[in-house]
């Protein structure tokens, strides 16, 4: 156990960074949030394929049960329309959902969050626009200059 002990302090001493994510890590998706960005989905689908909404929210939640992914579902709708839709839908459903009134302060997150950044650098890595993000973070409670580097869709790519 000793050896353990000794292994793991020895692999936390090397930690100098920590990243995080924002959509879904540092605010609860909740089943409201959920169902939000699943309608924003719903209506980018029925628009592309230009089929009523109702029928993008079965074909999607049925392919969904089977893939356990929103990109193989948005592959699968693909190949069976033959039309490319745009390009990281499920990602932009997810920034373009309208979820800011669902996210709450999160004032333990945020003394979690100050004390690792006494220890270590933060990071955020989010596919988000930096403005939405930070209005994310405004709403947690999280002061954005606790991150050293802020990466978003405006300055780089997640991926």
């Amino acid at each position: 156990m000793e050896i353990l002990d000794r292994q793991k302090k020895n692999i936390l001493s090397k930690i100098k960074t920590i990243g995080f994510d924002l959509d879904g890590t540092l605010y609860e998706a909740t089943s409201e949030v959920q169902s939000r960005i699943r309608d924003e989905i719903y209506k980018k689908i029925s628009y592309g394929f230009v089929i009523p909404f109702e029928q993008a929210k079965t074909l999607f939640e049925e392919s969904y049960s089977r893939t356990s992914s929103g990109s193989r579902t948005i592959k699968e709708f693909e190949e069976q329309f033959q039309k490319k839709l745009e390009k990281d839908l499920i990602q932009n459903a997810i920034q373009e959902a309208d979820i800011l009134d669902l996210i709450q302060e999160n004032s333990s997150l945020v003394i979690s969050l100050n004390r690792f950044a006494k220890k270590y650098s933060l990071d955020l890595l989010t596919s988000g626009k930096e403005d939405l993000a930070s209005e994310k973070l405004r709403k947690i409670g999280i002061n954005k200059n606790i991150f050293g580097y802020f990466l978003s869709a405006d300055n780089g790519s997640k991926t």
